[in-house]
């Protein structure tokens, strides 16, 4: 992989050292979602628990400066952003999670209906 000098995706640190195949985290995890988000209010709920295998996710260290200019991270897997939504925007945020492959007939997630 090539290197930059602003890694805004990066691979999380605990999948530095893991060769591919295995490693990636299987089932649903464990995911905060932001009070007052768009996600927030279509689940109803602060926790969720959906499929998330990636081994790259937002980098933290650009946090603050994606949300000075409107940005935000509407959910998180154990402190990493894995949702994002624009402040004062009516659609939908974009996720990094699978919430897809919970989904079953009849009974769709919220965020699909």
């Amino acid at each position: 992989m090539t290197k930059h000098p602003y890694p805004i995706i990066h691979l999380l640190p605990d999948q530095k050292d893991v060769p591919m195949g295995g490693s990636m985290r299987l089932g649903a995890q464990e995911i905060e979602l932001r009070e007052g988000s768009l996600i927030h209010s279509i689940y109803g709920t602060k926790t969720i628990f959906e499929r998330h295998r990636h081994r790259y996710e937002f980098n933290d260290d650009f946090r603050e400066d994606f949300e000075k200019s409107g940005l935000v991270v509407s959910a998180e897997h154990r402190g990493f952003g894995g949702g994002v939504g624009i402040r004062g925007s009516p659609v939908l945020p974009g996720v990094q999670f699978h919430p897809e492959s919970a989904s079953k007939t009849p009974k769709a997630p919220p965020h699909i209906c």
